[in-house]
């Protein structure tokens, strides 16, 4: 495993952007938006997923009801 290159340049300038009032603002509220921005993705994807069972089932007990009234074939029945 490789180490990084350390860059202390570039840690100095973080720091300072983020010791400032209004840079580390600015970087908190456009964290902030991130998170706000992907935990609303995440529910969307979650109802989704939940929407997409709930059909699946309902299809799969639609055909189990079928079958099980005798309305659609058995699926060991031949064909003749």
């Amino acid at each position: 495993m490789t180490k990084p290159a350390h860059r202390p340049d570039m840690t100095r300038a973080i720091e300072a952007l983020l010791a400032s009032p209004h840079a580390g603002r600015a970087v908190a509220q456009a964290l902030t938006d991130n998170a706000a921005d992907w935990q609303a993705r995440m529910l969307i994807a979650e109802m989704r997923a939940r929407r997409a069972r709930r059909a699946y089932d309902l299809e799969v007990d639609g055909a189990d009801d079928a079958r099980q009234s005798g309305l659609a074939p058995s699926p060991w029945a031949r064909a003749n």
